[in-house]
């Protein structure tokens, strides 16, 4: 999955990570990595961040320190 980031938004890109939204919380939370040597890529041209996942749900990004 690739999802768009606002540049003006975000103070550091490498912060970025994929949240997820967990129905049964009511709450966004940080996706799991599906497999363990796949890293996450940001693109810092398209300001894009591209991730793996194996389940359908509503996704988002956030910046986490």
């Amino acid at each position: 999955i690739t999802i768009a980031y606002d540049k003006d938004k975000v103070a550091n890109p490498e912060n970025i990570l994929p949240m997820v939204y967990n129905e049964v919380s009511e709450s966004f939370e940080v996706h799991p990595k599906v497999r363990k040597g796949y890293k996450n890529k940001l693109d810092l041209e398209k300001n894009t961040l591209t991730f793996e996942t194996q389940v359908l749900g509503h996704f988002s990004l956030a910046e986490i320190e």
